[in-house]
């Protein structure tokens, strides 16, 4: 339930350093700190001697007057005031929305909560708490969660629910890494060679000498694909470069070919529905959202139905970098968070939280903005989430900073791993039920005995 609302992260991150700490206080549990807070704090940082006017940013420089910035000082005023009141305006009437909606999911979270068993909570031992009770209590008690994120935990909103360091240390225990191989030393040694490339024929006598199969055919492909603008347009990934450029020429290559590679799956493109969001037992979005793209299973069940069409990864891509409190930043953001959480939801009916799977199984979301953020949700309790956030990495803006390809390279492998992994688990599942239903069946025929 991470909340991340513009400057309330840095303010809770401030708050929580500076507190008197009692027993439940508890500082951040190291591995587990995300990665995206650090860049959220130097951003924050770094916008001091900014002047917002409008859409516009200008830089403050001692000593210095824009032109006309005294004839247009009256209208700029007034600007800046009305659009600073319709700001706030919108501002206040999305939180009464959330309010209101998130006090709708608590009432029926709360008669929902008076049928689920002390054994399908998870019991924290030092607190002697259940965890689900104390994320209901919080969210009750400070109405600050947004809808989208209610039942979510990261390492940053532990600390808020005041939790003992070894109940701490338990949750995140409980977050078990799925078994991913190390990132093999060979597609290393490959991509240390196109780091060399200084042309798109350099690139193309590269590739020639490699491997034309698996994941190093991969690497050639999307090296010698990006090398060929670079080379041609400059510093063409600088510029401000449509959502369909982005979406359509540059980042395909990354994720459709390496995900061509699980023939269980397929990957569908461009404002698709997420099935997983029809077996949510509660509204947590106020139009159903549709992605860019979706890793889905290609099988239905024996009967046509779609329920055992299970879903891995979703995909969201946005025009440009503009901050992490930018508004399409935090739209599409929640969007992918809401897209996981229905993902794992409708996995559980689908395995009948058999614990085995849903203690392994993880699902993945990517949000590309020029640069891309890798998000992996699991679930660690009925009705609870953990999310981890990846690193931001940046596209090569220069031939020689095509080692930069190296960090997304490996943020689309271990995408691919995880999914891999999901589907072996999954598979395995039904294939199981499958056996056992036909048993079933067959013992209970006249020909049995």
């Amino acid at each position: 339930m991470p909340s991340w609302r513009p400057g309330q992260r840095a303010k809770n991150f401030i708050k929580s350093i500076t507190r008197k700490r009692g027993r439940r206080k508890v500082a951040n549990p190291g591995p587990a700190t995300i990665a995206i807070n650090q860049s959220s704090i130097m951003l924050n940082s770094s916008q001091i001697g900014n002047t917002i006017v409008g859409a516009s940013i200008y830089q403050d420089e001692p000593g210095t007057i824009c032109a006309d910035s005294e004839a247009g000082n009256d209208t700029d005023s007034r600007n800046a005031t009305v659009n600073s009141s319709v700001s706030k305006q919108d501002s206040l009437a999305m939180e009464v929305s959330d309010t209101k909606r998130l006090q709708e999911i608590l009432g029926c979270l709360e008669d929902s909560r008076m049928t689920l068993t002390d054994d399908k909570k998870m019991l924290l031992t030092h607190g002697n708490v259940y965890l689900q009770d104390i994320m209901l209590d919080y969210a009750r008690r400070t109405g600050e969660v947004k809808p989208i994120h209610f039942g979510i935990l990261d390492a940053e909103s532990i600390m808020t629910l005041d939790l003992v360091r070894e109940d701490c240390e338990q949750i995140t225990e409980c977050v078990e890494e799925s078994p991913l191989p190390r990132f093999p030393l060979e597609l290393l040694q490959a991509l240390e060679k196109y780091e060399k490339a200084n042309s798109y024929e350099h690139s193309c006598l590269i590739e020639r000498t490699m491997s034309h199969r698996g994941d190093i055919k991969w690497i050639g492909d999307v090296s010698c694909h990006i090398v060929r603008p670079l080379e041609n347009s400059g510093m063409i990934f600088d510029e401000d470069l449509s959502e369909g450029v982005w979406d359509c020429l540059v980042y395909p290559r990354f994720l459709d070919e390496v995900f061509c590679e699980i023939p269980e799956l397929v990957l569908q493109r461009k404002e698709i529905s997420l099935s997983a969001t029809r077996y949510q037992p509660y509204s947590y979005f106020i139009n159903e959202p549709r992605f860019d793209a979706i890793a889905r299973r290609r099988k239905l069940s024996a009967d046509g139905s779609s329920q055992s069409c299970y879903e891995l990864l979703v995909l969201e891509t946005i025009r440009k970098w503009e901050g992490e409190l930018a508004a399409k930043w935090l739209n599409d953001f929640d969007k992918l968070v809401g897209g996981l959480r229905a993902m794992l939801c409708h996995i559980g009916e689908l395995v009948e939280n058999d614990p085995t799977v849903m203690k392994k199984i993880k699902v993945v979301g990517i949000l590309q903005a020029g640069q891309d953020i890798l998000l992996i949700m699991s679930c660690i309790g009925k009705d609870v989430f953990y999310l981890k956030c990846g690193h931001v990495h940046e596209l090569p803006g220069e031939l020689k900073d095509m080692k930069k390809l190296q960090y997304i390279f490996a943020s689309y492998w271990k995408a691919r791993e995880i999914v891999r992994c999901g589907v072996r688990l999954l598979e395995e599942f039904l294939q199981r039920n499958l056996e056992q239903d036909q048993k079933a069946v067959n013992i209970l025929s006249p020909n049995f005995l």
